[in-house]
């Protein structure tokens, strides 16, 4: 809860002035602009008047002065040192004329910033409770800028019902601001006549040329492209030029998904085909998502009470999800609020022996499941240890723990104890979802510090980002993510994305595509996983990609136009003189076409990095050489060969290929009856054998 200081609020009686020219002429601009008129103005109706009546709080500052050649003739200068929570410190002014619900209330300032930074969010709330008629963050400009901002009153608000100003507590910083006041337009209009600075679509970042745009773009071909060179020859070694080469993508290496509802899978209680067949072909192409998560049957209390569906209905979901080929992350092991776990913890909450004999048989259950075990290799081992935080409280000032925290470090203990090869993830909404205010980033900054410093295995940091009605500016996106990547090293995702309903559909489309970019162009983000993908089945029924009846939505044009058109590799060669071709294909899974003389090989390549492929045209595996040169036993093998050389030949130089031409073990000057220790995976490689002028081929089979 929040206390505000009384000191500056006492509001003394204000004399009457006349109207000043700056009210007059802002009068005037809007009859002559936008064809309003103004019933009453909120404050008084001078600068003077209205600067004296600011009240301030927390280590925040302020000074007046005269500025010539403005619209407006006074600046209140701001200063604020006082970081922490955004109400620590703050700016404001209270209504001395009533407001009825209904009225249209325009607030309009100008300002500028005087620091390096700025993060200040603009209030309009009720005095007794809080409650927000407005609430939006901006980043001030180093240029004086004048704001609009419209509301629609929701109640009736008397003398001084109503605050409006700034909450200064995010960061230090320096500001100034000119001609602010407020404006009653009475019940005649409608908010869309109104002219309005701060909207969803006016998000830090959302320019059209703003330059973070080719730094991310020149990033992405960095980070998620590689060389691969191609060379293509015949069984003798002899390149073949003038081979078409197509490189065709298949899956990303990247992240894509989406949370999953586990009841709509084969033979679950409420299977949906067509949920299904959208997961695999999001797009009309058969693109589709290459991750996923359960978005509540295996949490806790989803899970034993059996929310979605029974645990072997979830089950099945994990099999299926598995067969396609599809990445699929645990949520949540422990999520540490009394209403988020099973009833019994609650009823033993002074019982902490009990609570933890609890946790650790929850984490045998996930983590020692026969097809769970099995099957998710990544959990999110607590969620949202920054904002719940019951269990911390009923374990503090107890023996052993002093803040209660000291569990969490138990808990993974535990996970690593009872999974060691398992990633181990801590997931919350503090950054993106949270309102982006600097008091909560480094409360989860210190939590997971003390996760790090008691030496227990944290393998990565999810950020659920749920975006609210007022964005987060893209550049503080990578501002924060940089810091996280720089503070502790660790592996990162995004694991819950989704939008507030209220934004437009074309601004939700537009954030998606900046936030996107954003996300897939840093070297510490591994994927991005969206929290359901389908209004029929998403919290507050605006998914990213589908409508209720299937449409595609404005943001999933977005996403497939990035994820499998803009960041997708498609693409045609023909090799030179040398057999060669190059491409710069986006990391992942590709299938690889060489068309020669009316014939099609076809062969698949894992491009991780830079990679050259030798790729022997006419070559299968499935093909049985003639073979005169050299003798190889065992065939099946499954570690080692021995290899026996006609008299007349002293020794050969081998080389174990896999199906794409990729030389995998090389052994030079093998004499006859060597016996050589093969180090492979099971599958069906080509042995190349050369000697002087002669190269011959043997199929390999290793088990």
């Amino acid at each position: 809860m929040r206390i505000f200081m009384i000191l500056s609020f006492f509001l003394f009686s204000l004399p009457t002035f006349a109207q000043d020219a700056y009210h007059n002429n802002l009068i005037e601009t809007l009859q002559e602009d936008y064809s309003l008129e103004v019933s009453s103005f909120v404050f008084n109706n001078t600068e003077i008047s209205i600067n004296n009546t600011f009240y301030i709080f927390g280590g925040a500052t302020r000074t007046t002065f005269e500025v010539p050649g403005n619209e407006f003739s006074r600046v209140v200068s701001v200063t604020n040192n006082t970081v922490g929570d955004p109400w620590a410190a703050g700016l404001g002014i209270r209504n001395i004329n009533s407001i009825s619900q209904g009225d249209i209330v325009l607030l309009t300032f100008w300002g500028k910033r005087t620091s390096a930074n700025s993060d200040l969010p603009i209030f309009i709330e009720r005095t007794s409770d809080f409650e927000k008629e407005f609430y939006q963050a901006i980043n001030l400009t180093a240029e004086w800028e004048q704001y609009f901002i419209a509301i629609e009153a929701s109640n009736n608000y008397s003398a001084n019902a109503l605050s409006f100003g700034f909450h200064l507590g995010n960061t230090a910083q320096n500001f100034q601001i000119g001609g602010f006041t407020a404006l009653n337009l009475g019940d005649q209009y409608e908010l869309s006549d109104i002219p309005f600075s701060l909207s969803a679509d006016s998000y830090g970042g959302s320019e059209d040329d703003a330059p973070w745009r080719a730094e991310a773009a020149n990033r992405i071909e960095t980070l998620r492209k590689a060389d691969m060179d191609i060379s293509v020859m015949d069984i003798n070694g002899n390149a073949i030029p003038d081979a078409t080469v197509r490189v065709e993508m298949q899956e990303h290496e990247f992240g894509f998904g989406s949370a999953m509802v586990m009841c709509r899978f084969p033979g679950n209680n409420c299977f949906n085909q067509t949920y299904l067949q959208k997961i695999g072909n999001l797009d009309g192409q058969g693109h589709g998502f290459n991750a996923a998560v359960s978005e509540n049957a295996l949490k806790w209390d989803g899970w034993e009470e059996e929310w979605i569906g029974t645990p072997d209905e979830t089950v099945n979901g994990v099999v299926w999800l598995d067969n396609q080929g599809i990445d699929f992350r645990g949520h949540t092991l422990l999520w540490p609020g009394w209403d988020k776990m099973p009833d019994d913890i609650l009823q033993n909450q002074n019982n902490l022996e009990y609570i933890k004999e609890r946790i650790d048989a929850r984490l045998e259950s996930m983590l020692l499941h026969p097809v769970l075990g099995e099957l998710v290799n990544e959990w999110d081992v607590i969620n949202e240890i920054t904002f719940v935080r019951d269990l911390e409280n009923a374990f503090q000032n107890t023996p052993g723990y002093i803040t209660g925290r000291e569990l969490y470090p138990e808990v993974f203990d535990k996970a690593t104890e009872l999974a060691p090869n398992k990633i181990n993830y801590l997931n919350d909404y503090a950054l993106f979802s949270g309102g982006a205010n600097t008091s909560t980033i480094n409360r989860y900054k210190d939590f997971i510090q003390e996760v790090m410093d008691s030496g227990t295995k944290l393998d990565g940091i999810g950020f659920q980002a749920h975006i609210g009605a007022s964005p987060v500016s893209i550049l503080k996106v990578k501002e924060m993510l940089d810091d996280f990547q720089t503070s502790f090293g660790k592996r990162m995702k995004i694991t819950e994305y989704d939008i507030d309903p209220n934004v437009s559909p074309e601004t939700q489309a537009k954030y998606l595509n900046d936030f996107l970019t954003m996300i897939f162009s840093h070297d510490g983000i591994d994927a991005f996983i969206m929290w359901g993908f389908w209004d029929g089945n998403h919290w507050k029924n605006n998914a990213p990609m589908f409508d209720l009846d299937w449409n595609l939505k404005p943001s999933g044009e977005a996403f497939n136009n990035l994820v499998f058109d803009e960041w997708w590799t498609n693409e045609t060669e023909t090799t030179n003189i040398d057999g060669l071709s190059t491409f710069r294909p986006f990391k992942g899974q590709h299938k690889i076409f060489i068309d020669y003389n009316g014939v099609t090989q076809e062969v698949n390549a894992n491009i991780t990095s830079d990679t050259t492929l030798n790729i022997v045209f006419g070559i299968t595996a499935t093909e049985e050489l003639e073979v005169t040169l050299v003798e190889i036993i065992p065939n099946p093998t499954q570690n080692f060969i021995q290899i026996t050389l006609p008299e007349e030949l002293a020794h050969v130089d081998i080389n174990i290929l896999d199906i794409t031409g990729k030389v995998c073990q090389r052994f030079e000057q093998v004499s006859s009856g060597s016996n050589l220790d093969i180090d492979l995976n099971s599958g069906v490689y080509m042995v190349r054998l050369e000697s002087l002028d002669q190269t011959d081929y043997r199929k390999l089979v290793v088990q």
